[in-house]
């Protein structure tokens, strides 16, 4: 039985151009997805601003819980197919700065959770809607700065992923050299 191997414009077999748009494709889903619940932290700040101590903190029970148990895997999963794309696609020399960018920005927005975030969760953890203390807002402020930065890094590692992704299509050649 005879194996037909088509090629596109002379660049090579279908197969790494398949693989290559599949990895992105992945990872930009998966990215999109975790960029999504850091914005809509963003989208939340000037609704959550009027609210008294102890309203924020029994509304930060329902609203944020399953942030923890989705969110996070999620961010994980963010993290981990984008370093997994940069690796699969390694050898291709093309588009290379995109997906460092990518890589780089994702160990930015660990750096801020793991170095601002988780702190002030702890903090708000000892907290119930009876005992937020008098200056709560100040807490509030700096918590809802870091997840804008947050939101932020993911977006730019986003764009440099879709950057990635869409550059070099031409003669179908996708995201680089193809099989390179």
């Amino acid at each position: 039985m005879t194996r037909l191997t088509v090629r596109l414009a002379g660049h090579g077999d279908v197969a790494p151009v398949k693989k290559r748009v599949n990895g992105y494709v992945v990872t930009l889903v998966i990215t999109a997805l975790s960029l999504g619940s850091s914005w809509s932290h963003v989208l939340q700040i000037r609704g959550k601003a009027p609210w008294s101590g102890s309203f924020w903190r029994a509304a930060m029970e329902s609203l944020y819980r399953d942030y923890a148990i989705i969110g996070g895997p999620v961010d994980i999963a963010a993290i981990l197919v984008t370093w997994w794309l940069a690796w699969m696609l390694r050898r291709s020399g093309d588009f290379r700065w995109a997906l460092t960018a990518a890589v780089l920005l994702t160990v930015a927005f660990v750096v801020v959770w793991v170095g601002f975030v988780a702190p002030i969760n702890s903090v708000f953890a000892t907290w119930t809607p009876d005992t937020v203390p008098a200056d709560w807002t100040r807490w509030r402020d700096r918590w809802e700065l870091c997840h804008a930065v947050i939101a932020a890094l993911k977006l730019v590692a986003f764009a440099a992923l879709a950057i990635g992704a869409t550059e070099g299509q031409a003669g179908g050649r996708v995201g680089g050299q193809v099989g390179g």
